[in-house]
């Protein structure tokens, strides 16, 4: 697509993109304008594999531990858009009595 195409398919109105509307009938609508695909695949080590390198690299103990962020992006979810910080400040003061 031209870059005027992305601009007059994904901001119509001025308002902004988001992922939520992206479904079967836009897809299907903006087919014909899509003339090259990526796909990116990303994997991350285990819990166990990054224990068992930090043990070959010489740590003598580590403790694995639940990250939170899947918790927090459902919290982040569950917010109306007044609510969700709008800065790295805003998050902190939501999260630091966490």
């Amino acid at each position: 697509m031209s870059r005027q195409e992305v601009i007059k398919t994904f901001f119509k109105d001025d308002s902004p993109f988001s992922f939520d509307m992206i479904t079967a009938l836009f897809l299907e609508k903006i087919r014909l304008a899509v003339i090259d695909v990526r796909i990116c695949s990303l994997t991350h080590p285990s819990g166990k594999t990054v224990v068992s390198w930090l043990n070959d690299i010489g740590f003598r103990e580590v403790i694995p531990s639940h990250s939170g962020a899947e918790l927090a992006g459902q919290l982040f979810d569950q917010l109306s858009e007044e609510q969700r910080p709008k800065d790295i400040k805003g998050v902190d003061a939501m999260l630091r009595p966490l």
